[in-house]
């Protein structure tokens, strides 16, 4: 016998995509902040991460200039964003803040 669990969402929260953004974003993760991700194309945009707080007051834009058509994200215990294109599925990009954002590239 399946038994099924429902889970109410407590809170919900608006938020405005900071000017300057054309894509849409395609993924959503929260850990200390809540980030968005926004995919970025091979014709020269580079995929992006927008940080606000969990209240929905924006924050920042993370950059990642060797990132594009990013596909997914997640974020680990430690608040590591990990970041998955479809141009090289076996690379991960790990973002994460070092007092200012590091990128860096993991093969698998």
């Amino acid at each position: 016998m399946m038994s099924h669990i429902l889970l109410k969402l407590s809170d919900v929260t608006s938020i405005s995509i900071p000017s300057g953004i054309t894509q849409k974003p395609i993924d959503i993760v929260v850990g200390d902040n809540l980030y968005i991700l926004l995919p970025g194309s091979t014709g020269g945009t580079n995929a992006k991460i927008c940080v606000f707080t969990t209240a929905g007051v924006y924050s920042e834009t993370i950059d990642l200039p060797t990132v594009t058509n990013a596909v997914s994200f997640t974020i680990d215990s430690n608040n590591n964003l990990w970041v998955i294109t479809d141009e090289l599925i076996t690379t991960l990009i790990r973002v994460y803040d070092d007092s200012g954002w590091t990128i860096q590239s993991t093969t698998l």
